[in-house]
């Protein structure tokens, strides 16, 4: 006689036959250990309704294949302990020592998993049992639906030995980026999306709306018929105006999607404004604000600033890059130096106040240090050293996300015209008497000049040319420049040990090769 298992795979019925759902699967006995299982599945297990503080899974870890990690919730969080073992093979995870993962677990019953809160471990409360899929099933008739390897599937109904009900939970982790971190294309493509300029505008509701169905679907609340595509979008405008640090809506102004029209803009009012000092002192100070407030807005939200620490912080960034702008500005005026060198006055100056501002708006964190944890998320202490590294990083990926726009020829109007003109036969007249300045990449330059209707015009396409362009090349670095290092960037423990030695003896945890933090951005 035939006999079948009905399963429910994402709210759908289908039948696999008993007979290879038993080759294909192994019965978990132990709810405590579920084996090869992502941290994403061991989230999604443990949030499931009537599951209470302290309940916990053991699974093989999946960023260092053979070690284990144990899953734990408290209130309402899942925290992650990674198992250590010395070099005798011992367990651990803090100082006291086992000899087989029973004893470390039935230890941490009624001693803490976690040095700042009290999680003792506890049973799962289990109505259910798991089965784990061991090969790929593959759907031979109508009705019958998928499962791979490693899948993770519940038996949330038995009627007798024969027959069971169970469920396959298919959902993605919202709390990690779509796209591989490690690599630089995954990088590149996630912040392609977060700073997508075409949701810089959208509003407050619509952005809260997103954030409530990202923490409901993390808790399995989410709306019935919410589609995967709505999960992504959501997913994309949380990541562009939500702190990844404390989860606050960030400014306008500050927000990285944002960045390619405040460019756009201050380089515009710039290029129109630059005949008279305090004209030119005013648009300084104002790109000088600007990018302080991004600087303010994507620090490391986890070391605390004081309103007093704000406003020097603000004072020193803006009123050092602008002296410095200002001054080079003033110099490479009185001087004679070649053409090649005039060209990358902008750029040295832009990097220079870069190398200021961003230090000084993220002062805090070099003076206090910036919060480290394992490689769990879980909170070890700080170090100076981290924050230094995070600054440095920062300021080089900004100084490369302004590098091509800046670094374009320069040429004065007068020459250019004589160029054009040689190119398309016409006779220029008075234009040649204009000293006014255009700033356009070699490339579309040459092609532009070879056409009659731009030269003619030149004088009305000139400042709307190189706001496109500025918006088009700045727009398209700034997801490049963010993409550069990982926001999760790490530090050796031993450089901390050699460096900061006191920061070092305070930190909670030191038997781990590497310390975690965020650079910002």
């Amino acid at each position: 006689m035939f006999r079948a298992f009905v399963c429910s795979i994402n709210s759908q019925i289908t039948c696999i036959n008993k007979s290879f759902l038993q080759f294909s699967c192994q019965l978990l006995e132990d709810c405590r250990y579920l084996g090869k299982i992502s941290r994403m599945d061991a989230e999604v297990l443990l949030r499931k309704q009537g599951t209470h503080d302290g309940a916990f899974l053991v699974r093989q870890c999946e960023s260092s294949p053979g070690d284990f990690s144990i899953s734990v919730k408290f209130e309402d969080r899942i925290q992650h302990f990674k198992v250590l073992r010395d070099n005798s093979g011992k367990y651990y995870l803090w100082v006291v020592k086992f000899s087989s993962l029973n004893e470390l677990v039935n230890f941490h019953r009624t001693s803490s998993v976690s040095r700042n809160q009290n999680i003792l471990l506890k049973d799962m409360a289990l109505e259910t049992q798991f089965v784990q899929a061991l090969f790929d099933f593959n759907p031979q008739e109508d009705g019958e639906l998928a499962f791979r390897r490693g899948d993770i599937i519940t038996l949330i109904n038995k009627d007798d030995e024969n027959c069971g009900i169970m469920e396959h939970d298919k959902r993605i982790d919202l709390s990690v980026p779509r796209w591989d971190q490690s690599t630089f294309y995954g990088r590149l493509r996630h912040f392609a999306s977060i700073t997508d300029p075409s949701i810089a505008f959208c509003n407050n509701r619509d952005l809260l709306a997103a954030k409530f169905l990202v923490d409901s679907y993390k808790k399995r609340e989410e709306p019935s018929g919410t589609r995967i595509e709505d999960l992504h979008r959501a997913q994309k405008l949380v990541g562009s105006a939500f702190h990844p640090d404390t989860g606050d809506l960030q400014n306008l102004g500050g927000r990285m999607c944002f960045n390619a029209w405040g460019g756009t803009v201050l380089c515009g009012a710039m290029m129109i404004w630059y005949k008279s000092t305090p004209a030119v002192l005013f648009w300084q100070w104002a790109n000088q604000s600007f990018n302080a407030l991004v600087n303010y807005t994507n620090r490391n939200a986890n070391s605390e600033l004081k309103t007093s620490d704000l406003v020097t912080a603000y004072g020193s960034a803006v009123g050092g890059a602008l002296s410095v702008a200002m001054g080079l500005k003033t110099f490479f005026a009185r001087t004679q130096v070649s053409n090649t060198l005039q060209r990358m006055v902008p750029l040295g100056a832009v990097a220079v106040a870069n190398a200021i501002n961003i230090p000084m708006m993220r002062q805090n964190e070099l003076k206090n240090g910036v919060v480290i944890t394992d490689e769990s998320g879980n909170p070890i202490g700080s170090s100076r050293l981290a924050a230094f590294k995070g600054v440095s990083l920062v300021v080089l990926s900004r100084n490369v996300i302004v590098a091509p726009s800046m670094s374009v020829r320069v040429l004065p109007l007068s020459v250019s015209v004589r160029i054009s003109c040689s190119l398309v036969g016409l006779h220029h007249k008075s234009q040649h008497n204009m000293r006014r300045e255009i700033v356009l990449t070699p490339i579309i330059v040459e092609r532009l000049l070879r056409r009659e209707w731009f030269v003619r015009n030149l004088k009305t396409l000139n400042i709307p040319v190189q706001l496109l362009l500025t918006f088009v090349i700045y727009g398209s670095m700034v997801p490049v420049g963010c993409a550069l290092f990982p926001q999760k960037s790490s530090i050796d423990m031993e450089t901390i040990r050699k460096y900061e030695p006191e920061a070092y003896e305070k930190l909670l945890k030191t038997d781990i090769k590497k310390a975690y933090f965020n650079k910002g951005l």
